[in-house]
């Protein structure tokens, strides 16, 4: 299953769309993984995500990750069992399970601007 606007994809083997007021507040997808990319502004890289669920807020703008959860924009990533990213804002919060670990590799920029 696909659902693309804009510049948004996401790719799975289920998805649940939930609705209020006529307007898409959530889309949960589900896969061996899941699949999601955006393209935000333009001039930025694409963001792209994998997990075993993928829950979209519409509304917030958040994206909720679960299970083998992968993001990655502009060469830097980031995996763990739970990731949530503020799409708007840009931020993301990674967690582990039990004995697991959070994984980031991040792009080194010049620091001298």
């Amino acid at each position: 299953m696909r659902v693309d606007q804009g510049s948004l994809r996401v790719t799975a083997d289920k998805m649940v769309v939930e609705y209020r007021n006529k307007k898409v507040v959530r889309i949960t997808a589900s896969g061996s993984p899941a699949h999601y990319q955006q393209q935000l502004e333009e001039n930025e890289a694409r963001v792209e995500a994998d997990a075993n669920i993928i829950v979209y807020h519409t509304l917030e703008e958040r994206l909720d990750l679960r299970g083998n959860a992968f993001l990655t924009q502009e060469g830097n990533e980031i995996t763990g069992d739970h990731i949530r990213y503020d799409i708007v804002a840009g931020k993301v919060d990674a967690q582990a399970e039990g004995e697991g670990r959070v994984r980031m590799v991040l792009e080194s920029g010049d620091l001298s601007e």
